[in-house]
């Protein structure tokens, strides 16, 4: 049995060993007809080996070129025909998910007395109280006698915060004076800085931010008290952090970044009333000072546009402030912004040639226009309309849609006798 197996083995070895011969042959031929082939096509064509293998490269080359082409142009062409129903859904998906409480605090800071025993006792018989308050905290107090009322004014944030909290006590306290009032202003100093490291830590832990220095936490506290067109900074940073880290995460890019460069943005609104320059910049140099990264600095100053944005991350942190400002109920309009805009879309309605009369209505969401009707047809006062609507469109930047209106009537008039 075992001869009979080496045999069979010995016989298969020999039909390997020819088909190996044949292979080696064949192969030898197939060297020799390849040389023939090119030079006979070399004698044909009397041009050499290598200028042929040129020739075929450049071929190829150009052709691979072309499709490559092709295939940008495509991509290009669909990138533009779906990118803004892609970019809706993105941002519907990332709104969706986002489950964070919005918070409706506007901030208003203002004391109503009930009598006039309670304003002198708060303010002194002449107002001395109120000069060592404002000489402590570093704050200016008006007092309105119409409303019986005591607002803080200042341009620190903190230390508006620091003269509230301690009017408020003092208006509990029985007895005041000077020294009364300095302890308990710097008592009321001490719980305030404590809850400012408070809430930046709060803030750091609940969007999951690791190694961030101690004073952008402390800084990130500080936003607690600021505002922007009435939406509180401190959550509106948070908001962002989150929209941010939201939208990275759809797009397959860093969670953490998103997050990181979110929630730093708006920093530097709680320094920006004692450094020159936009918040954008004053924070970016503020968070790189204390060891951000640079792609998360970007991000930070390219957000308004003071640095040309150059990475997926700063349009994100764009896309995502401009979520959390422009949501219903968001912000509210300042007296000044108010009457800017009012007054902004009146110049540009009594610009154009042929207007008698501009009236803003409906709080600035439409524009009603009175033209001559002898100067002016009803074509020419269509036309008046969509120069109006361009122009406001091109030096207006303000939310929502305005409606211009251009009204041209004609009156006959005749009497009965």
């Amino acid at each position: 049995n075992y001869d009979h197996k080496l045999n069979a083995v010995k016989k298969y070895d020999k039909v390997v060993d020819q088909f190996q011969t044949e292979f080696k042959k064949l192969r030898d031929r197939k060297r020799e007809l390849n040389k023939e082939y090119i030079q006979k096509l070399s004698k044909i064509s009397a041009i050499n080996t290598q200028d042929i293998l040129a020739e075929l490269q450049r071929k190829i080359l150009n052709e691979a070129t072309t499709n490559a082409t092709k295939f940008i142009q495509n991509s290009e062409q669909e990138a533009q025909e779906h990118s803004e129903r892609i970019a809706k859904k993105v941002l519907n998906i990332a709104i969706f998910r986002f489950a964070r409480a919005y918070c409706p605090e506007r901030g208003i800071g203002y004391f109503v007395f009930k009598n006039e025993k309670e304003k002198h006792h708060i303010l002194g018989a002449n107002y001395e109280f109120a000069k060592i308050i404002e000489d402590v905290c570093g704050v200016d107090l008006v007092y309105n006698e119409n409303a019986n009322s005591l607002s803080i004014s200042g341009f620190d944030p903190v230390r508006r915060e620091l003269a509230r909290a301690s009017v408020e006590r003092l208006m509990k306290d029985r007895y005041i004076n000077e020294k009364r009032i300095r302890e308990i202003v710097q008592k009321t100093k001490k719980e305030l800085f404590r809850k400012i490291s408070q809430d930046g830590q709060r803030i750091a832990n609940e969007l999951k931010l690791k190694n961030v220095n101690k004073e952008i936490k402390n800084m990130m506290g500080a936003l607690r008290y600021r505002y922007s067109f009435t939406q509180n900074q401190y959550f509106h940073c948070a908001e962002v952090g989150f929209l941010c880290g939201l939208l990275s995460s759809e797009l397959n890019l860093n969670i953490h970044d998103g997050r990181r460069a979110g929630v730093f943005h708006d920093i530097g609104k709680a320094m920006d009333h004692s450094l020159d320059g936009g918040h954008a910049v004053i924070g970016a140099d503020f968070i790189q000072k204390h060891g951000e990264n640079d792609h998360i600095v970007h991000a930070v100053r390219a957000h308004h546009f003071d640095e040309t944005p150059s990475t997926n991350l700063a349009y994100l942190v764009i896309a995502a402030d401009a979520i959390s400002g422009a949501r219903p109920g968001a912000r509210r309009s300042t007296i000044e912004t108010y009457a800017q805009k009012m007054n902004q879309l009146q110049v540009i309605g009594n610009s154009f040639e042929g207007v008698a009369d501009t009236y803003v209505l409906s709080a600035g969401r439409e524009v009603r226009v009175y033209v001559d009707s002898d100067k002016m047809s009803d074509q020419s006062a269509l036309d008046l309309s969509q120069k109006i609507a361009t122009k406001i469109e091109e030096e207006c930047a303000y939310p929502g849609q305005i409606k211009v209106t251009v009204v041209r009537s004609t009156q006959a008039v005749e009497l009965a006798r």
